[in-house]
């Protein structure tokens, strides 16, 4: 019997079972790349039109909106918990519910006010319980990024991931993460990363 984070794969595979039948890993990742960044442009154009909630409806329907073409799964919580080196994200029975957390601190944040360090501090807290959730099997950083620059709709800022290279995004993001036995995030770990990428929202 295949476990259950083997059933996401083609059997005898570490490849990711997709509606392209496609069963090579780089191929699959190549044409998910192009897709998916399509499918955001068309995301931010309003071409794909997502309701801003900042609920588990909103992220789930980015996630559709960006992979449904992909995977029967496209949409769907994870069914797997899963982890990156030393660090847990949420347990699958925990993931609805630090989504709600995530969903509280967005729309209790008053995200109107002018001041950049602020919005540095109140961004990193919902992209590190973001992170913290990784909701999905695939494609969680793609949806947070989406959602984040959802979320800076109601601000006068812009996050423009550009300015921060991958291996520090992902140094800092792993260093957000709840120390073992918590489940409290270190958000002040992504601050330095949310300053510099944030920039002034074109008039």
């Amino acid at each position: 019997m295949p476990s259950q984070c083997e059933s996401y794969f083609w059997p005898g595979t570490h490849v990711l079972q997709n509606k392209w039948g496609v069963k090579d890993a780089d191929v699959l990742d190549y044409r998910e790349r192009v897709h998916t960044t399509l499918q955001a442009e068309r995301i931010a154009s309003g071409l794909l039109p997502i309701e801003r909630t900042f609920d588990a409806a909103h992220v789930k329907a980015i996630h559709a909106a960006l992979f449904s073409q992909i995977f029967d799964w496209a949409g769907q919580y994870r069914t797997v918990n899963m982890r990156r080196g030393v660090n847990e994200f949420a347990a699958v029975a925990d993931i609805p519910a630090v989504v709600d957390d995530m969903h509280q601190q967005i729309t209790e944040t008053d995200w109107g006010i002018e001041d950049r360090d602020v919005f540095a501090s109140n961004i990193a807290t919902t992209a590190a319980i973001g992170n913290y959730a990784h909701a999905f099997r695939d494609g969680n950083g793609r949806v947070m990024r989406i959602l984040l620059n959802h979320v800076c709709e109601r601000s006068p800022y812009r996050l423009d991931f550009t300015l921060v290279e991958p291996a520090v995004w992902n140094q800092r993001s792993a260093l957000t993460m709840p120390d073992q036995g918590s489940t409290e995030v270190h958000p002040e770990e992504f601050v330095p990363v949310f300053r510099v990428i944030t920039t002034e929202a074109a008039n």
